[in-house]
This record gives C-alpha cells, sequence and structure tokens, in this order.
C-alpha cells in the first residue's frame, strides 16, 4: 500500500478522538499504541469500520449471497466468506447515510500498483459524486460513475508522460478529461504543484459535449452548482502562473546580481 494513500488517516482519527464529543487496519492498529484513534469498544468515540466489499457498487444488499454471509457458518463461496459481517456493515453505511444526509456510499475497485478504490456518493438531494483514487483510466469507474453530477479525478502525470503514467499507474490530465468526456459530466481533476503551468488539454477550446472542466487547487472552495465557473476562470488561473513564473524569474536576477 502506498503511504499517501492512507498516512494521513490516523491523524485525522486521533484529532477526532481529541474533540469528540457525542458522535462524530494493520496500520491504524500499530499507531493506535501510541495514540487513542476510537478503534477500541470503549474508547469516547468509537470507529465502526466498513470494508470496501461490504459496499461494492455492484453489490444488491437483498440478494442471497448478503443473507448467507450473515450466517457463522463456513460457506464454500469465496465470495460470501468475504462477506462475513456485511449486515453490520451495512447498517453502519445506512447509519453514515443518514447522518450526512446522503442516499449512499458506494466504492469501486480501480486500477493502481496497490489495492485501491473509488468512491460514489449520492446524495438525497439528487446529486452525485465520483472520486477516483490513484488510478489508470478504467471502465468500471465509468460505468459506476453513470449520470454523476461531477467527477474528480486524478492527474498525476502531465499530458507529455502518458509513458511514465502507464508504467506508475496513475493517469494523465488528457485522459482525466476524457473519462468526464464519456458520460458528459462536469469534471474536476488534481493538479499538482510540480506542473510549473496549466497542461494543454486543460485550456482547448470547449466544444458542445465537452465536460465543464474545473482544475483542483488549493484551498479551493466551490459550491457544486458554481462548477461552471472555473470553466470560464482558466485562462485567468493560466495567466497567474505566467506572472508567478515572471516574478520567480525577476527575483532570481535580483539575487544573482547581489555582491
Amino acid at each position: 500500500m502506498h503511504g499517501d494513500h492512507h498516512i494521513g488517516l490516523a491523524k485525522i482519527l486521533s484529532m477526532r478522538q481529541r474533540w469528540a464529543t457525542d458522535n462524530v487496519f494493520m496500520y491504524l492498529h500499530e499507531y493506535a499504541a501510541l495514540e487513542e484513534l476510537g478503534l477500541s469498544p470503549d474508547a469516547k468515540s468509537s470507529v465502526v469500520a466498513i470494508s470496501v466489499d461490504a459496499i461494492h457498487w455492484k453489490n444488491d444488499f437483498s440478494s442471497p449471497r448478503f443473507k448467507e454471509a450473515s450466517k457463522g457458518t463456513y460457506h464454500r463461496d469465496r465470495r460470501v466468506r468475504r462477506l462475513r459481517g456485511t449486515p453490520s456493515a451495512v447498517l453502519a453505511h445506512h447509519g453514515m447515510c443518514a447522518l450526512l444526509g446522503l442516499d449512499s456510499f458506494r466504492s469501486v475497485d480501480v486500477v493502481h500498483r496497490t489495492s485501491c478504490h473509488g468512491a460514489i456518493i449520492k446524495h438525497t438531494d439528487g446529486w452525485c459524486i465520483v472520486y477516483s483514487g490513484d488510478t489508470i483510466p478504467t471502465q468500471k469507474l465509468v460505468q459506476a460513475g453513470e449520470n454523476a453530477t461531477l467527477l474528480i479525478h486524478e492527474s498525476t502525470m502531465a499530458d507529455d508522460q502518458a509513458e511514465m503514467a502507464a508504467a506508475k499507474m496513475h493517469s494523465t490530465v488528457g485522459q482525466a478529461i476524457d473519462i468526464g468526456r464519456r458520460r458528459g459530466i462536469p469534471c474536476s481533476h488534481t493538479f499538482p504543484r510540480r506542473y510549473p503551468n496549466i497542461p494543454p488539454s486543460a485550456t482547448t477550446e470547449h466544444k458542445p459535449g465537452d465536460p465543464t472542466l474545473a482544475l483542483a487547487l488549493d484551498h479551493a472552495n466551490i459550491k457544486i452548482s458554481d462548477m461552471w465557473k472555473m470553466n470560464v476562470y482558466i485562462n485567468a488561473i493560466e495567466q497567474s502562473f505566467a506572472d508567478l513564473e515572471e516574478e520567480n524569474d525577476t527575483t532570481q536576477a535580483v539575487e544573482v546580481d547581489l555582491p
């Protein structure tokens, strides 16, 4: 498992315990020896784990397989054995959704060098967010994200790094945009700070049927209903990168000229 997939989770759970009032796996249990994460039954605000298998987007909670999984006896079907404990997980899932006003929160297995999952979050108000996680472009995400309101897709590599992206099992900016285009949904993709400027595929002319594109920037805070504005702001954001580059060049020149 890659560190950037999980290392910050321990600190989130630790702070949750520190500030918890009423209601708010090997790595976490080992870290729990250092500070309380809520994994113990007697914790002030205990954590309920919900497996990705239990909330997989293709699962039907009313199917016979799920009913078999609730029994304690050994079952020859490996898929049933993997779902042991599912009824309690389903109850926890329903409780979480009720608390957050969600219709459902489902997992989708994506394609990366280690086990990795995306998420499909549906709200009772009707909107739906699909989050890719680390992955190469995959049809599973397209299928699971059908009729979504917003797709948040990783784009770790620039458009001219397609070979490296394939080797490291990540996506390029253009590939992330293409996933959104397949479903005609708004698309916000990650935009690592190591890029000195906006990739060309993010600044191409917007054509009818193209997804509304938003760039994910640090500290950006925008409503889903306002996402279309980000597409209008792209040229201005691109100019700010150019201005910053010029400013850095000037600063470097001044530093060189100092005795």
